[in-house]
């Protein structure tokens, strides 16, 4: 856990001046400095700073990266966010070319470890995965009450697109009941008419909008696949959280 940001505890700060000035102001009024801390108190608390819970991503330690010629992405729950606003992971994909001499995909990586956010990921155009069976799921990966405090592994498996045709990576882990298929929500030539689409080659065209036409080339048959998690929860049921993303690797995938 970041101890810099404990879950628990939200952070107000606030000038020693303006504090300074309060209690001067309240004991002139009152002639009770106590008096006056605690209404300086009660003063700013009303003025609208805004202060959030935080949530940390999964552990580094319980992510294991597959090698390219793998398709299982392993993470491990982390049991340390507040189980009040923690809700469940969200994953985010981009493609890259395999061409050796292309390096996007690094420079990147080290762009995104910089500054690490959700902001990042959208900035270099990462789209988010959806629930084949609920289009309005959110977060991606639930992680019920009762299991949050526990530790377990979540895989999200593209195995079965070589090994049984299925074009969806389904997403399991201990306490899932029902294993989540996963699929991309793009669009062709109407950005606004979108649709559910896989990851069998014959999905894997500059035809949708989450692949760009230079990472395809008729002398590689492959592309890449990377993938980032993000820990997801609410406050307030009104304001959205997310963690920092954590890398969890990359996979090739084959291409028509």
């Amino acid at each position: 856990m970041d101890m810099n940001h404990p879950p628990d505890r939200m952070l107000l700060k606030v000038k020693p001046e303006i504090v300074i000035t309060f209690k001067l102001l309240y004991k002139y009024i009152t002639g009770s400095v106590e008096l006056g801390i605690v209404l300086s108190f009660f003063f700013l608390w009303g003025c609208g700073i805004p202060t959030y819970p935080h949530l940390d991503p999964p552990e580094s330690s319980t992510i294991k990266e597959p090698l390219e010629a793998e398709k299982i992405f392993q993470f491990g729950n982390n049991p340390d966010n507040n189980a009040n606003y923690f809700e469940g992971y969200e994953l985010y994909y981009k493609f890259y070319s395999t061409d050796p001499s292309d390096t996007n995909l690094e420079e990147e990586k080290d762009s995104i470890d910089l500054n690490p956010s959700l902001e990042k990921l959208l900035l270099l155009k990462y789209n988010r995965m959806y629930s084949l069976d609920d289009l309005t799921q959110s977060p991606l990966i639930p992680i019920y009450s009762e299991n949050k405090k526990e530790s377990f592994y979540i895989y999200i498996d593209f195995s079965g697109i070589t090994l049984t045709l299925n074009p969806y990576p389904v997403v399991r882990h201990e306490y899932l009941a029902q294993e989540i298929k996963a699929a991309r929500y793009v669009s062709t030539t109407d950005p606004e008419d979108k649709e559910l689409v896989g990851f069998f080659p014959s999905d894997l065209t500059a035809e949708y909008s989450d692949i760009s036409e230079d990472i395809i080339s008729e002398f590689c048959s492959n592309i890449y696949l990377v993938l980032y998690v993000l820990t997801y929860g609410s406050y307030d049921l009104i304001h959205i959280l997310h963690s920092k993303p954590a890398y969890l690797g990359k996979i090739i995938l084959l291409t028509d």
